[in-house]
């Protein structure tokens, strides 16, 4: 499902980063619909998350579907339970059935492929496949100082949260206590997203 009008930012920029074989890579013509650049598709991959969105565009399609990106909260605990498990399926290493991380597949998979690696609430991928944007800003010591109910991160920041790991990193990064940041609009085949809704 397409926002009519809307330009991502690599479709404006015309350009992604790609994560390929020789690295992290700046590719003329990768945006969402070329991931891996002009000659890359998403034909038969309607049930793949989407990559190459910067956190304003994942922001503006859940805005317009009438949701709204996770807080990193919401996101953790749908990850994570609340027996303090290390990954979604609890503290077992991860393996290459439980979640799609470095060496198992080398690309994105379909979601809800590792049904073995669900989350407490069933909640699939939340380890590796792709990053996933939250609506947080970032901050390294937030927690130290936040509510410790239903905190909502800083009221301003120079990056957002990503959070679970993608295909490309090793069983260490796709824990679900492990946090990362981006830029507002930086794109890569690393990261997707995810909407939610409040009850």
């Amino acid at each position: 499902m397409q926002m009519v009008n809307y330009q991502t930012d690599a479709k404006k920029n015309g350009w992604s980063w790609v994560f390929n074989e020789a690295g992290l890579d700046q590719v003329t013509g990768a945006d969402w619909s070329h991931p891996k650049g002009p000659n890359s598709n998403i034909s038969n991959r309607g049930n793949y998350p989407v990559t190459n969105i910067s956190w304003s565009d994942a922001q503006a399609y859940c805005e317009w579907l009438d949701v709204r990106l996770p807080t990193e909260a919401e996101w953790e605990k749908a990850a994570r339970g609340t027996d303090g498990r290390i990954y979604p399926w609890g503290t077992a290493s991860p393996s290459c059935l439980l979640a799609n991380y470095s060496g198992c597949i080398g690309d994105t998979t379909a979601v809800g492929s590792y049904t073995s690696g669900a989350s407490p609430y069933g909640v699939m991928d939340t380890a590796g496949n792709v990053w996933e944007w939250v609506a947080d800003w970032y901050s390294a010591t937030y927690y130290s100082s936040s509510p410790s109910s239903n905190p909502t991160g800083p009221s301003s920041g120079e990056y957002r949260v990503l959070r679970g790991g993608s295909w490309s990193n090793s069983e260490n990064d796709i824990s679900s206590t492990i946090r990362d940041k981006g830029y507002t609009v930086y794109s890569v085949n690393l990261i997707g997203f995810r909407c939610t809704r409040s009850p």
